[in-house]
């Protein structure tokens, strides 16, 4: 195989995956280390043995090309707030349940946030509010029902936060490397909120807090 069909076959393994290019981008995994990794997939694809020198030789080629945006200042955790006992349900979005769950009103000291999709809208709210919510529309009705979750407040102090993209970005990949699924997730200009398993705390702070 010539030099530059095997670095074609190196980039195109490397941008079809965004981690891969991510991590390359960063220095979060080192070249051998990468070609290693890559090695067995190209093998898979051509059938042929290749050198470990050679494969490392096309990464570097490759890395001086990636362009992805600036690695922004690490993220500012001002604050962070935890709520217990959160329930989150999804009810399909249509006239009758629209009507019904406007009349859900937040009481005073009590957390309720109602988020309309175009297809479905989902209600997180405290689990000791379920008789109030299920008087007002039958939660049995809804699509699904989760109980037992945990809501996470970050206050974050970083300027322009809605126009960071390494913001959001940043944070969902931690998540994703401590294995935590994130159940329902909101933006303001100053705060980012997930709802997750309560199993999934201890990982979820590690990860808020580790730049």
């Amino acid at each position: 195989m010539s030099e530059n069909s095997l670095s074609k076959e190196i980039e195109q393994i490397i941008k079809n995956n965004n981690f891969l290019e991510d991590w390359l981008y960063n220095w979060y995994i080192n070249i051998t280390g990468l070609a290693l990794y890559i090695i067995p997939f190209l093998k898979k694809k051509i059938n042929k043995e290749i050198s470990l020198d050679s494969v490392k030789m096309a990464i570097s080629r490759i890395n001086k090309k990636i362009d992805l945006p600036e690695k922004e200042a690490p993220i500012n955790v001002k604050d962070i707030y935890i709520k217990n006992d959160i329930c989150l349900t999804f009810f399909e979005n249509n006239d009758f349940n629209e009507e019904k769950i406007i009349q859900i009103k937040k009481p005073k000291h009590k957390y309720i946030s109602k988020t309309y999709a175009n297809k479905e809208i989902s209600i997180v709210f405290e689990k000791e509010l379920s008789d109030y919510v299920n008087k007002i529309i039958p939660l049995k009705k809804s699509k699904l029902f989760l109980e037992d979750l945990i809501l996470i407040w970050i206050n974050i102090s970083n300027k322009d936060n809605l126009y960071n993209p390494w913001l959001i970005y940043n944070l969902t990949k931690k998540f994703y490397f401590y294995k935590i699924n994130i159940l329902k997730f909101f933006q303001t200009t100053n705060e980012v909120s997930f709802v997750i398993d309560k199993k999934d705390l201890t990982n979820a702070i590690n990860a808020i807090i580790t730049n």
